[in-house]
């Protein structure tokens, strides 16, 4: 058994990034998307590459409602929406679901939900699962993110290429 957490502890801190996703309905067309984070642990220019990670023909908006936000994250969401006349909304959100031992190290491994759905409504219309290292939020790429919507058929396009 350690042996296989050993070896998803080491595939997840490498950068391999694998989804569980799930569609409810086709997806109406859009072009306005806010990001919404509920994620711990980020970077400050993680929310940043969402907006550079999108094909061209969609407009990026972000929020960050963790738990360094300050203010409501319903009023902050609602508000960021306002502003941006965002159609859709994704939302990532994180929950520790296993905490193990291997040797002397302690290591954790969250569980990553993605929801894009409709607003103002927010009615889900996609889900997405994965899982990353508690150490750091920046393990699930949104590069990664982008390219997994583009295969589920939400959003259409070509990724730009990286920026430095």
């Amino acid at each position: 058994m350690k042996k296989y957490a050993y070896l998803l502890v080491i595939s997840l801190l490498t950068g391999c990034v694998t989804f569980q996703t799930n569609t409810d309905s086709k997806p109406m067309p859009f072009t306005k998307i806010l990001v919404v984070s509920k994620l711990a642990r980020t970077s400050p220019n993680y929310l940043y590459e969402y907006i550079r990670g999108f094909p061209v023909e969609y407009e990026v908006c972000v929020v960050d409602v963790g738990p360094l936000s300050f203010g409501k994250p319903d009023s902050l969401i609602k508000a960021q929406a306002t502003q941006c006349k965002s159609e859709v909304m994704l939302t990532l959100d994180v929950e520790q679901n296993l905490q193990g031992r291997s040797g002397k190290y302690y290591y954790n491994i969250n569980d990553v939900l993605l929801v894009m759905s409709t607003l103002p409504d927010q009615k889900p219309f996609w889900k997405g699962l994965t899982s990353i290292s508690a150490l750091t939020t920046d393990a699930l790429k949104p590069r990664a993110v982008v390219k997994q919507l583009l295969r589920d058929h939400i959003i259409t396009g070509k990724i730009p290429p990286p920026q430095p």
